[in-house]
């Protein structure tokens, strides 16, 4: 039965759609719209998503932060830390957008090593990232826009601030939550702008609309299905299992079941992108590998994906894992 509230109401104004499930389900949205924007079609939700989205991860884990500095000084670094590395492998692909591609020279002055770098950075390093995130959101903030170099730069500050371990007042958890709210609110109602414009593009076409929304990610799923996939893969080619952000700790078992090819699954953040050298799991002949999903890259990217390393053979493989 159609009700008005569905039809326009905020959609996302439920308190079983928890504050992480809003912020993994806006990341995979902005993912798909990007990379499916043709002719410039969802630039305008684009922006405004691209606004909202990091003023509301950054406010709720600052309230995280907040709250759990009340319980020790380490906490906050941890916090700042965790925000930092989550921010930037997150944000790789806007940036990389903004910045004209990944191979341009403002690209490089954040990501000189790869994103790995930041996904892997130890707190000896943070200082060294951080600065270096500072002077490169400043030197390119017209292509940034004013919201995301405002993020960026704010690390700097924040991770010399949480070093000096400085002390957060009640006063500024209850600041920090009110933050929350309005920022939750304003990124619930871009997203319903989203929805409605995607349907304006494609009316009646549930198929083409599911293209660019995983709902499923909203929502705690309470019976676990197991997933079966398999298939070939030609020489020195690759193909894309799964397009959906995992939990880090989701354990995803790849067997190569070919006894002359070589295989390595991993994460990218493009469906096109090959393996960054180091990352991935590297399946030899016969062997199976179950590991959890971080394992195999940056679980901020959605796109898992085997690539056949051999020029010879072709290779054969199962993927199996449960539902989210």
């Amino acid at each position: 039965m159609t009700t008005e509230n569905s039809l326009f109401g905020n959609l996302f104004d439920n308190v079983k759609i928890t504050n992480d499930r809003l912020a993994t389900f806006t990341g995979d949205t902005i993912g798909k719209l990007s990379t499916q924007n043709t002719g410039n079609r969802f630039d305008a939700v684009l922006a405004l998503l691209n606004a909202s989205y990091p003023a509301f991860t950054g406010n709720v884990s600052g309230l995280d932060n907040a709250l759990n500095l009340q319980k020790g000084g380490t906490m906050t670094v941890e916090g700042v830390q965790t925000l930092f590395k989550r921010t930037m492998s997150e944000q790789e692909p806007f940036i990389a957008t903004a910045l004209g591609g990944r191979t341009t020279p403002a690209f490089m002055e954040f990501y000189p090593h790869k994103i790995s770098e930041y996904s892997k950075a130890r707190q000896n390093k943070m200082t060294t990232l951080t600065t270096r995130v500072n002077t490169a959101a400043t030197a390119n903030s017209d292509a940034l826009g004013e919201t995301l170099t405002a993020t960026l730069q704010a690390f700097k500050t924040s991770w010399t601030n949480a070093k000096a371990a400085q002390n957060t007042k009640k006063g500024t958890v209850s600041s920090k939550r009110g933050d929350r709210n309005s920022t939750r609110t304003t990124l619930e109602l871009n997203l319903c702008t989203t929805i409605h414009t995607v349907g304006m593009l494609f009316p009646g076409d549930i198929a083409e609309c599911l293209e660019y929304f995983n709902f499923s990610l909203l929502y705690n799923t309470v019976r676990h299905t197991h997933i079966t996939k398999s298939g070939t893969i030609l020489i020195n080619k690759k193909v894309m299992i799964f397009d959906v952000l995992f939990p880090a700790e989701h354990v995803i078992t790849v067997k190569n079941t070919t006894d002359n090819a070589v295989i390595i699954a991993y994460f990218a953040a493009n469906r096109d992108d090959e393996p960054v050298p180091g990352t991935g799991i590297i399946i030899n002949p016969l062997k199976e590998k179950s590991k959890q999903a971080e394992d195999y890259g940056d679980v901020a990217h959605p796109f898992f994906i085997i690539k056949n390393m051999s020029d010879v053979n072709d290779a054969t493989f199962v993927v199996e894992t449960k539902s989210l």
